[in-house]
């Protein structure tokens, strides 16, 4: 007679079951490793647009700072609400820095260039110009406060402020 309870089965190898659980666990260590590089590569992706706004801010900023230090500042606005710079130059004339349509648009005389990078939006450009009206004996400080975000993406804003001072003293 057969004893079908004591059979022992001799044959080495995996279960049905055991089989169905590694593939289970090994699908969930891949979508979590998956979902781990996709985020990895939109944070490096967002860091990276956002280095890029920065660096042409910076790059613009300098070029205004320059500007500005050797200039004589025509406008006075101390409570930060122009939205254009008007200086004159010793060596280029006048020169105005204004916004227009997002990008930083900078006109000496009649020459009219677009400085921000085409990616690149302003969203805001204010100037707070203290010390530039005639006979205060005060050193022209210029705070130049811009907003820049990513024109093709929905990356976060970057906020910029600095402050310049001229070195032409208005008497």
């Amino acid at each position: 007679m057969f004893n079908y309870l004591n059979i022992k089965n001799s044959e080495k190898g995996f279960t049905l079951l055991e089989a169905l659980v590694a593939t289970l666990i090994f699908s969930i260590i891949a979508v979590i490793i998956t979902g781990i590089l996709s985020q990895s590569l939109k944070i490096q992706k967002r860091a990276s647009l956002a280095l890029r706004i920065q660096e042409n801010a910076m790059t613009i900023l300098e070029a205004m700072a320059r500007e500005i230090r050797v200039s004589d500042i025509t406008n006075q606005n101390s409570s930060c609400t122009a939205t254009s710079l008007t200086m004159v130059h010793p060596t280029e004339g006048t020169i105005t820095y204004s916004l227009n349509n997002g990008a930083l648009r900078r006109t000496v005389g009649s020459l009219v260039n677009d400085i921000s990078s085409s990616d690149i939006e302003f969203s805001t450009l204010l100037f707070c110009i203290k010390g530039s009206n005639l006979g205060d004996n005060i050193q022209t400080r210029v705070t130049i406060i811009s907003s820049l975000k990513n024109k093709s993406s929905t990356s976060n804003q970057i906020d910029i402020q600095t402050t310049v001072t001229s070195r032409v003293i208005t008497n």
